[in-house]
């Protein structure tokens, strides 16, 4: 009997996690396990009460036991459950708030190279900044991808709208902008975007999502 009350047991817990089970999000597949695990348990109290020829007082403390523990288990799970998805709230944040000084910093990298070179120039030979990023950069520049050098946290793209004016739009893979349904320029959607542009009288920075 007890290795079939041990077979029922596993399989109210285990059955309901692997239908439930969502690869990216825990919590369906634990919950549904935690419910499966508690009606077993409720399910073996009422065996053992209704078999056994407890008192009636006896009945009724272990069943105000049984409740209470219940009780306490479910408030329990609910505080878990609140805290992790706040926690994994907070953390977002955090990951957005890196995401775009990282971006901020990567952008400045790549346009202020050639912004210097611009102003070392003699003003009577002065070549537009546009082709001075381009020349600066030209290891770098791949169609309309800039590529950094050894950074694979973001994805970027490469406008010249003119020899004066750069634009270099970045973003990133993992960390969520303001706009969930936001289209990001590489297909994605809702992801954290930045946009730099480089003009003449500097660099001027844009959080875009």
């Amino acid at each position: 009997m007890v290795i079939v009350w041990f077979l029922v047991g596993s399989a109210m817990v285990v059955a309901p996690f692997l239908i439930f089970h969502i690869p990216m999000d825990p919590w369906p597949g634990v919950v549904a396990a935690g419910i499966g695990g508690g009606l077993f348990v409720v399910l073996l109290f009422l065996f053992v009460i209704l078999k056994t020829p407890f008192t009636t007082r006896t009945k009724f403390f272990a069943s105000t036991l049984l409740a209470i523990a219940i009780i306490v288990s479910l408030v329990s799970w609910k505080a878990m459950y609140d805290m992790t998805h706040y926690q994994r709230f907070i953390l977002g944040k955090i990951r957005t708030v890196i995401g775009e000084g990282i971006m901020e910093a990567a952008a400045y990298d790549a346009m202020y190279p050639s912004f210097r070179k611009y102003y070392e120039q003699r003003p009577a030979a002065k070549i537009p900044i546009g082709k001075i990023f381009l020349a600066v950069n030209k290891e770098r520049i791949h169609g309309k991808i800039y590529r950094f050098e050894g950074d694979q946290f973001s994805q970027s793209d490469l406008e010249f709208l003119s020899d004066s004016v750069v634009t270099l739009t970045l973003v990133d893979t993992v960390a969520r902008g303001k706009d969930l349904t936001f289209a990001n320029f590489n297909g994605q959607k809702g992801r954290l975007q930045f946009r730099a542009e480089l003009r003449e009288k500097g660099v001027h920075y844009e959080r875009e999502n």
